[in-house]
């Protein structure tokens, strides 16, 4: 499957959670790592996981690139994950979701730049 391509069908909404042992709608869950050192552009970043788990990382990737802010590592796996259509749903720790985010972001700045909320850096102000 081509990366820039993922499935049609396949989408994901942020869902809320009060605790992370009820997680709501999830038919089954992946955790994505956190800990890159040094912190990888998104080629590098894909290329750590498993093909089959490839398509939700770049549907979760055009989810966040549709953002004008991206939400903070810091809040959003303290109380939120990604549900995808088809009941996956993707679940981060604190460094984890920043090192997703940095990815995108393709800076290597690493994950402690994207702890709190901020403007969408890929898009023009």
């Amino acid at each position: 499957m081509d990366m820039a391509d993922p499935q049609p069908r396949l989408t994901c909404e942020a869902e809320w959670y009060e605790t992370p042992s009820d997680l709501p709608g999830i038919d089954k869950a992946f955790y994505p790592l956190g800990g890159f050192d040094p912190p990888p552009d998104w080629d590098e970043y894909v290329a750590e996981y498993h093909e089959n788990l490839r398509p939700y990382l770049e549907t979760a990737r055009q989810w966040l690139l549709a953002k004008d802010e991206w939400p903070g590592a810091s809040d959003f796996a303290a109380c939120e994950f990604l549900l995808f259509s088809d009941g996956i749903g993707m679940v981060f720790s604190w460094r984890a979701f920043g090192d997703f985010l940095q990815a995108v972001a393709g800076r290597r700045e690493g994950y402690l730049e994207y702890y709190l909320a901020r403007p969408n850096p890929l898009k023009r102000r």
